[in-house]
């Protein structure tokens, strides 16, 4: 089996993190199904048990690099994080609450 090199493999586990910390929100049926889609998304051939370590057969072959795969990983995982940074600052104006939303960016940028 071809293991992925260590850069794929660190950037595999950061944004396995950085799916669990952006479905962390909602119910325990959607939150299932959003990170099934992520991972069927990102080509893993069972996104219903997304490999703990995983190999490059454990993705769908589309013809693409492995350090393709690294840097989309990369670029997706930093989107979802993102995401949380945005419903933060949405959920404070929403509450009425400009100063919470400008928090957020403040505790973004550090």
């Amino acid at each position: 089996m071809a293991k992925p090199d260590k850069v794929f493999k660190q950037t595999y586990d950061w944004f396995r993190a950085a799916v669990t910390q952006a479905t962390r929100t909602l119910p325990p049926g959607q939150r299932v199904q959003a990170e099934q889609r992520v991972w069927q998304m990102l080509g893993v051939l069972n996104p219903a048990v997304p490999p703990a370590d995983p190999n490059i057969e454990d993705f769908k072959s589309n013809g693409a690099a492995a350090e393709s795969r690294a840097v989309a990983t990369g670029v997706v995982g930093e989107s979802l994080a993102a995401l949380e940074y945005v419903k933060q600052a949405v959920d404070g104006l929403n509450g009425g609450n400009p100063a919470a939303a400008l928090a957020v960016k403040t505790a973004a940028l550090r």
